[in-house]
């Protein structure tokens, strides 16, 4: 037994499920998204979230909708839930991923654009030590 053994079989299982879910096209995106949400989830220490969000500013603006961003519940614990929609302050943010099934030019703008408009969301800043 090995890390990188365990690694790989870890990347086998993903290899798998991501096939299964590719090959059947009726959910293929919410069961991806689902799939590599669960993935991360693996291997975020509890501290951290990974979920469809959507993020919000302290000045009213807000993302457009994020498969999968991971952010942190520690020192910034507060989010608001509307259904089946979740918003987390931009400040608790760590990083945020489109999926995609195939990877084209115009898949990649399009992630390029919903990224981009969380990183324009302004974050407040801490003065002083923590």
């Amino acid at each position: 037994m090995s890390l990188s053994n365990l690694f790989r079989n870890k990347q086998d299982e993903m290899m798998a499920i991501l096939k299964l879910f590719l090959s059947h096209s009726v959910a293929q995106g919410d069961n991806t998204e689902n799939a590599w949400r669960e993935f991360f989830k693996c291997f975020l220490p509890s501290r951290y979230c990974c979920d469809k969000i959507f993020v919000i500013d302290s000045k009213e603006n807000f993302s457009e909708q994020i498969d999968i961003a991971i952010y942190d519940t520690y020192f910034s614990p507060l989010f608001f839930k509307s259904g089946e929609n979740t918003y987390i302050p931009a400040e608790s943010v760590y990083a945020v991923f489109e999926v995609k099934p195939v990877f084209s030019k115009r898949n990649f703008e399009y992630a390029q654009n919903k990224i981009a408009s969380v990183r324009k969301l302004y974050r407040t800043r801490r003065s002083g030590n923590l």
